[in-house]
């Protein structure tokens, strides 16, 4: 599942980028997060679930999508008016180290050292990314507090989403989240209707992917990881993201790869070593000495 998330999430961002060159921003954003809730809930139905919401989880349900959805849309559009789209997404995969924090006291996690480890790793990955165009983050000031924002708000939301007991499953809450999020995208969108352009297939198909596979497949398997795994475990694994972007943005748009990106490559996947793969080996050897026992 991680690496279906990885893979489907990192070629987002050059795909986004496609489709930005034509369609402006909150209504591609709108109609990508309506494609996704429909996404989640088709899956939801195939499996012969019910999408009713119970009473007592509908606040934290609407406060998680309007986290998830609205203002993280929001704040990374701004943030992309004002800084490269390279740029955004290495700040906005700052998002571990906030989820790593506040799961301390919001959800009693403990990290262990092999955690804090990853994290530092993971992060320097992304510092060395940064460290190509460090000037343009002193430039544009604002950009940076935008993206961050919206770090922060996606960080929030997970910790939000793991806390609760939701009592449904995890596609029909991110149908549900997509949905309360998408509503103040579409009305955010709707001065942009007068200035829109037919589009090219090459638009459409850019839409398409980011609300099907990256914000509709990739979510619901995110959610999944979510529910499987301590929040701060997640926020560590999905730090591989902002490198396949890289990855996926030289195959799809010709942009560079150097010495830079791969040493980064390198301590991303460290940091997934030593979150996920480290401890399932320790845990497996574990039970081979007490199955012999």
């Amino acid at each position: 599942m991680l690496v279906v998330m990885t893979v489907v999430w990192g070629a987002a961002w050059p795909v986004m980028k496609i489709g930005l060159n034509e369609i402006p921003i909150f209504t591609y954003r709108t109609a990508a997060v309506f494609l996704s809730a429909t996404t989640a809930f088709t899956l939801a139905r195939a499996r012969g679930a019910s999408l009713r919401v119970p009473r007592g989880v509908r606040m934290p349900l609407i406060t998680a999508g309007l986290l998830f959805q609205g203002a993280l849309a929001y704040f990374t559009s701004v943030a992309l008016t004002l800084i490269s789209s390279g740029h955004a997404v290495i700040i906005g995969y700052t998002m571990p180290l906030w989820v790593i924090l506040l799961s301390i006291p919001f959800l009693g996690e403990r990290p262990t050292a092999l955690r804090w480890v990853g994290l530092v790793l993971g992060m320097g990955g992304v510092v060395l990314l940064a460290s190509r165009g460090i000037e343009l983050f002193a430039d544009a000031p604002l950009g940076v507090a935008a993206q961050l924002a919206g770090a922060i708000s996606w960080a929030v939301a997970v910790i939000i989403t793991k806390k609760v007991r939701w009592h449904m499953p995890m596609d029909v809450v991110l149908g549900w989240q997509c949905l309360f999020g998408g509503i103040p995208l579409a009305i955010l969108a709707i001065p942009e209707l007068p200035t829109l352009q037919p589009v090219s297939w090459m638009a459409i198909g850019a839409v398409l992917y980011l609300g099907i596979c990256a914000q509709g497949l990739g979510n619901c398997v995110w959610f999944r990881i979510i529910d499987m795994v301590p929040a701060g475990v997640a926020g560590v694994s999905s730090l591989a993201v902002p490198t396949v972007g890289l990855l996926f943005g030289a195959l799809l748009l010709n942009e560079t790869i150097g010495v830079i990106e791969v040493t980064a490559l390198l301590l991303v996947l460290g940091a997934l070593m030593t979150v996920v793969t480290l401890p399932s080996f320790g845990r497996g050897k574990a039970g081979s000495k007490t199955r012999r026992l």
